[in-house]
């Protein structure tokens, strides 16, 4: 399956970090953003790489992608921290999947959906409003 012209033309301006130009970059760094939780788990390059490669795969083939916060949010703190070439390296190393892991930052979150609890006060309805504020600074929402 290919995307036409006008769906890639819309995912680039949507979801493309600056210097991605082509999905498969898009499909690159969100793939190693998710593959650090493993290695740093399992303390395993090998199984870091494994997983990169099994989401890279399942996006690149467009049997899977993930939902707009994670395409929008996937690396960004390393990007900010001006070590972006980390998320587009041939084959990392541990150390380096371990750096893309410690440079999220917060808000950096590849979830959709919150809830957030709501308090009988004013002062904890507008600490719900504030949370609800940020997570939707993300692309998350709250239901």
């Amino acid at each position: 399956m290919s995307y036409s012209l006008s769906e890639t033309i819309l995912k680039g301006k949507r979801y493309f970090f600056p210097g991605e130009k082509s999905y498969e970059d898009l499909c690159r760094r969100v793939a190693r953003w998710l593959a650090t939780a493993e290695g740093i788990l399992r303390k395993s390059e090998k199984e870091a790489y494994l997983w990169e490669e099994r989401f890279f795969n399942l996006f690149k083939e467009k049997l899977f992608l993930g939902n707009s916060p994670l395409l929008f949010n996937a690396g960004i703190g390393v990007l900010l921290k001006g070590k972006g070439d980390l998320l587009y390296k041939a084959k990392p190393s541990l150390k380096e999947y371990e750096e893309i892991y410690e440079g999220r930052i917060e808000g950096e979150s590849g979830s959709a959906c919150f809830v957030v609890p709501i308090g009988d006060s004013l002062e904890e309805i507008y600490e719900a409003l504030k949370a609800q504020g940020l997570i939707f600074k993300t692309g998350g929402g709250v239901g």
